[in-house]
């Protein structure tokens, strides 16, 4: 971690440990479906600002593709991420009984 840096190393452990916890808990009080929503729906909003003039005509086919990938990347990351902390838990839980 050392020759990594600072900030990717900060950037590996809150996504790749702070937020799928995170997202296991809010998937846990709201649900899992709504989960997969509202990461659609952030995922559209997100594809939507970053994406250059997205409703003009020269790029409006590449701002759409955009849009839709971004929508399915962060619906794939929180599904992966519940998932994740989902075993966790379910080991965690039969690590106590033991």
């Amino acid at each position: 971690m050392g020759r990594l840096g600072l900030y990717p190393a900060l950037i590996v452990v809150i996504f790749g440990v702070v937020a799928p916890f995170f997202i296991f808990k809010l998937g846990r009080f709201i649900g899992f479906v709504p989960l997969l929503v509202l990461a659609f729906l952030l995922g559209l909003g997100y594809g939507a600002v970053k994406a250059e003039y997205p409703w003009y005509g020269n790029g409006l086919l590449g701002n759409i593709a955009f849009i839709a990938a971004s929508a399915f990347i962060l619906m794939a990351y929180a599904a992966v991420s519940y998932s994740a902390g989902g075993l966790i838990d379910k080991t965690m839980e039969s690590l106590r009984r033991d």
